[in-house]
């Protein structure tokens, strides 16, 4: 907005949503899988009540990328992480504790799923994460590193609008709060029987966004 404050949604990938132009439902992330973006954003539309005007896609390894171009990140490991599985090639071994890591290893921080949380735990490090990739973006450092992040954007992302040259993302990062992005997480509640399913509460998620994303003659 014209705060320049970032507010950002996650929504587990576990979120049980109707198909659209179906009568059956899924997860969110099954619908990528089938669908692709155009799919989610349908799907994200109707979950939300609000028209997505832009999407961006990027892989695991396009984001390690740019967390290493940024220099790697500050991070608190609330508890060791170790998890092998290799037919998904993911190895994480990181130890609890303030870190700076690489882009390999804050991927693998991203993914881990803990057994006692589930998805609801990894959406909660991604909002400590989302914070903290903030925070180390708007150094002064980054400044210079900006060409070779729009070379990595522009080469190894799908998006629906072509946005990412040095000078877009420059002038985004001077319009930006410094204030750490306001990070809310989907509401809603296990699904009885399977607490694998994430059963958004759709009252409250009309009411957050609400908040999130007022209307233009609201004040905040």
């Amino acid at each position: 907005n014209e705060t320049g404050r970032l507010r950002i949604l996650t929504i587990p990938r576990d979120t049980w949503v109707p198909i659209p132009g179906s009568s059956y439902e899924n997860r969110i992330a099954s619908l990528y899988e089938t669908g692709g973006a155009s799919l989610v954003v349908l799907a994200v539309e109707k979950l939300l009540g609000v028209s997505v005007h832009q999407y961006v896609t990027i892989d695991m390894a396009t984001f390690a990328e740019i967390i290493d171009t940024l220099g790697g990140i500050d991070l608190y490991v609330e508890t060791d992480m170790n998890y092998d599985d290799p037919e998904a090639n993911l190895s994480i071994h990181l130890k609890q504790g303030y870190q700076h890591l690489a882009g390999k290893d804050a991927v693998g921080y991203l993914r881990y799923r803990s057994t006692d949380l589930g998805d609801v735990g990894r959406s909660k490090r991604q909002q400590m994460f989302v914070r903290a990739l903030y925070e180390e973006a708007m150094q002064v450092s980054t400044l210079p590193k900006i060409p070779a992040i729009a070379e990595i954007l522009q080469t190894r992302v799908t998006t629906s609008a072509e946005i990412f040259d040095s000078a877009h993302i420059a002038n985004v990062l001077r319009h930006m709060n410094r204030e750490a992005p306001e990070v809310w997480m989907l509401p809603g509640t296990t699904a009885e029987g399977d607490d694998t399913i994430w059963m958004p509460d759709t009252q409250a998620v009309g009411e957050g966004i609400a908040k999130l994303f007022p209307s233009p003659n609201e004040t905040e």
